[in-house]
């Protein structure tokens, strides 16, 4: 407390050293301000004046303290000898430049668009060379805390470059403070473990980046393959590395990968590290020593790379760590990879550093504060309305008066840096109001050290013997405490900082409603730019593009559709020319069948909520369609853990939403487990009655070939079919690779279309089309994923033949693949749209 007859002084412990700050008003000025990321530092009185303006200017989070607290030195200093060539030197300074402009709050296409007027003396990008004639693949927003992603092609180099923006907003702060590990699973084995918060923002931007490299590669000359990043960006672009080499997509045969980040914070255990390790080595061994490259660069006093603390668990991935100092580049000998500090060399030159504090922002010998502001200052412009030949002369005239205030307060003032206040940009986090990211850069400081406080309460009671148990349960609360829902962490700080409101009851999700909980990762979870993507894609469709010759959408008489389910990112655009074949007027209740893909089912499952949740609006479910069937005692029920784990009824409800959106309409959710072909038949006979009515309609949900050996499916078809050669396994031993006049891709498009002809009516009917397909299922073991819902459908219509003599017409319309394998290491999912008619 401060006492009354003393002179009020406030001392604020951080190890190892007291910061006394001469009165109580200082103090809350220091802790209203950003008073972490500019805690005075040793030898501050001996800067020089332009490098003490420079520091007068910061107002993002540098993490020096936080660097004081976690990160260790290293015993072994770096030496001349250490630093790295020129060349590499030149182009770290080059990709850092994509690593640092993934912040921006500009749309890269304005900026990709003006680069003549933006790298000029003063301006935003001064300098930024790198960018000149690069090509947008993609600009995107995860959907998992809006992380800011793009990717560029660079005809000069020939490289395709993915940049990930580091933590810029609250939510994803959030994640970055969610410390517990999660399995590391790419569809074909789980390894180690990963930091979950990263993890799931990874997920999020999954399937629209990797789809995004795919069509770079397969759009230009693509050889060399670069993802890069600061911050958390360096963090998601191991992971998007670890993608590339464990899973199979679609990047030319033997393409050079590099992956560049600054700053990055420990990503997961040391098992992921050596999984790592392993798919280094086993590229390098396949295409050569220089065909994977991986630089790490942590900063002087950057606190970042120090976290995750080992003592977590936590491991550095990097091959080749490298520490950077003002512009200088050194090598980091592989064993001290996990070192944050190092003593350096005396300078060859009397030359003074330009940013000797060091820091997070500090990297290439050039200043993220700098370019983040005087981009602020350019949104603000932009933001005015300013005309096209106006902006330029109101954007030096701010950037001139900024910097002046600066000197002038500087001059002024006698002690402590200053900082002018900013108008940050306003990152739009729901309840309909805006964050600015200043709050963030306020707060984050405040966060992580009431995080590692709690780590040193651990570690001193591990180190005191106070008890295994006691540290062991003192650290697992904290772990606990951070390991919460962040969703429903997100959600409660938007609605106690954002809100003009409590948060009320109705903020509750009742115990009958199923979540849609595949949103922000299978698909983005805000609703405007969902119904701007479904929107888009619905617009899209191109009868020219049609398998059919005379696809006229919506076409009367539709009464069902086959769609695939996958992430929309690879499905939405194929799934759209089925739901474009609707014809809406009249529906009034959709059944939706899905395969179970988590639970062994030996029939079909009904829901048990009241209302299903989509980003687009509630589905309310037709409890007594649902009681009808539940009362003929077929079907069994699914409890709520299963109904949310499936994705492949979720992944229809958005497009079900949307395709209704004028219509009060209900859902009749059907899980269908793997049932054979009379059981088919059966299900079908109990549905024909509600597909003969006029206000029902069904989707059948199903992915084609899952082909590859993720998938343990590497059917083959040597030529074309029909053929005298037998299809083979390529991956069976003894057996060469695929013939080079018929790719793989090729015999999978083939062996779909076999099931499409096989299920097309006509020539067939729905029973002879059933059972052909039956045949060919046995034959080829094709990978279709909704045989046994799309088996049903076919019962149905085959009862409804039967019953009124009424033969239907089943259009195929779209199929793609999400890639095009040419080897054993490639994989790819088929997708398939069909419309049912009378």
């Amino acid at each position: 407390m401060f006492r009354r007859d003393r002179p009020q002084r406030a001392h604020i412990l951080l190890h190892p050293t007291f910061i006394t700050y001469k009165t109580r008003r200082e103090f809350r000025q220091k802790l209203a301000g950003n008073w972490i990321a500019n805690l005075p530092l040793p030898g501050s009185a001996s800067l020089d004046p332009a490098v003490r303006r420079v520091y007068a200017r910061e107002s993002l989070v540098n993490f020096r303290a936080i660097s004081r607290i976690c990160a260790t030195r290293s015993k072994r200093p770096l030496t001349n000898e250490d630093r790295v060539p020129l060349e590499v030197a030149l182009e770290l300074s080059e990709i850092g430049q994509f690593a640092e402009l993934a912040y921006t709050p500009i749309p890269i296409t304005y900026i990709l668009k003006n680069l003549d007027t933006l790298t000029r003396e003063h301006f935003p990008l001064e300098g930024y060379d790198a960018l000149n004639d690069c090509v947008l693949v993609t600009h995107t927003h995860g959907a998992v805390a809006d992380v800011q992603t793009f990717v560029v092609y660079r005809p000069k180099t020939r490289q395709a470059v993915a940049s990930f923006s580091g933590t810029a907003n609250l939510a994803q702060c959030i994640y970055d403070l969610n410390l517990t590990r999660h399995h590391y699973h790419n569809g074909v084995l789980r390894r180690g473990r990963v930091h979950h918060g990263f993890w799931k923002m990874f997920k999020g931007l999954r399937q629209f980046i990797m789809r995004a490299i795919e069509a770079a590669c397969a759009q230009f000359d693509v050889e060399e393959l670069v993802l890069t990043g600061h911050s958390l960006g360096g963090a998601l672009a191991y992971l998007f590395g670890l993608e590339v080499l464990s899973a199979s997509y679609e990047v030319p045969k033997g393409i050079r990968i590099k992956v560049i980040t600054f700053g990055a914070p420990r990503v997961g255990d040391e098992e992921l590290a050596k999984y790592w390790n392993e798919l280094v080595d086993a590229y390098r061994t396949l295409y050569g020593p220089g065909a994977l490259i991986d630089y790490c660069v942590k900063g002087h006093r950057d606190g970042v790379p120090a976290i995750p603390p080992v003592s977590f668990g936590y491991r550095h991935f990097c091959r080749e760590p490298l520490f950077s100092y003002d512009g200088k580049v050194y090598r980091i000998p592989a064993s001290e990879r996990e070192h944050a500090l190092f003593d350096l060399p005396r300078a060859e030159d009397d030359a003074p550093a330009m940013y000797p504090r060091g820091g997070h922002n500090y990297y290439n010998g050039r200043s993220l504060e700098s370019v983040f502001r005087r981009l602020q200052f350019l949104e603000k412009i932009l933001d005015g309305g300013s005309a096209a030949d106006a902006w330029e002369d109101r954007y030096l005239r701010r950037v001139h008066k900024y910097e002046g205030a600066v000197q002038v307060q500087q001059q002024q003032r006698k002690g402590g840096p200053s900082v002018i206040p900013l108008r940050a940009r306003a990152v739009n986090v729901g309840c309909g109001s805006h964050f600015s990211i200043t709050h963030i850069e306020h707060a984050l400081p405040i966060c992580y050290t009431i995080v590692f406080i709690g780590y040193v309460l651990y570690r001193i009671t591990s180190v005191l013997r106070v008890g295994e148990g006691v540290a062991t349960c003192l650290w697992a609360s904290i772990r606990a405490a951070l390991g919460m829902t962040i969703e429903s962490a997100i959600s409660v700080l938007r609605q106690l900082l954002f809100c003009s409101q409590p948060p009320t009851a109705t903020t509750t999700m009742p115990g009958n409603r199923r979540r849609a909980t595949h949103a922000d990762s299978w698909y983005t979870g805000n609703g405007k730019r969902l119904d701007t993507e479904l929107t888009g894609w619905l617009n899209a469709v191109d009868p020219r593009k049609s398998e059919s010759e005379d696809f006229a959408p919506p076409i009367k008489g539709c009464k069902a559709i086959i769609a695939p389910h996958a992430g929309y990112a690879y499905s939405g655009p194929a799934a759209a020319y089925a739901y474009k074949s609707i014809d809406t007027a009249g529906i009034k209740r959709v059944f939706i069948l899905g395969p179970s893909h988590h639970v062994y089912l030996d029939g079909c499952a009904l829901t048990q909520c009241t209302q299903y949740e989509t980003p687009l609006g509630d589905l309310p479910i037709d409890t007594s369609t649902v009681d009808e069937l539940r009362k003929t005692g077929k079907f069994t029920e699914m409890d709520l853990g299963t109904d949310e784990d499936e994705h492949s009824i979720e992944m229809h409800l958005p497009y079900v939403r949307k395709i209704f959106e004028s219509q009060d309409i209900s859902v009749i959710p059907i899980l269908v487990g793997a049932i054979d072909k009379s059981k088919e038949e059966a299900f079908g006979q109990l549905l024909a009655p509600y597909l003969a009515e006029p206000d029902t309609f069904f989707v059948i949900s199903s992915d084609f070939c899952h082909w590859g050996t993720r998938f343990s499916y590497t059917f083959y078809y040597p030529s074309p079919p029909p053929s005298s050669e037998p299809p083979i396994r390529l991956a069976k031993a003894g057996h060469a690779g695929p013939n080079a006049d018929y790719p793989i891709h090729a015999s999978i498009a083939a062996l779909d279309r076999e099931a499409m002809e096989h299920l097309s009516c006509p020539p067939s009917t729905p029973a002879g089309a059933h059972a052909l397909f039956a045949d060919y299922l046995q034959r080829t073991k094709n990978t279709i994923c909704g045989r046994h819902p799309i088996g049903v459908l076919l019962g149905a219509l085959a009862a409804r033949a039967e019953t009124d003599g009424k033969q239907p017409k089943l259009e195929w319309v779209r199929y793609e693949q999400s890639s095009k394998c040419m080897n054993v290491r490639d994989s790819s999912v088929s997708y398939a749209s069909a419309y049912i008619a009378y």
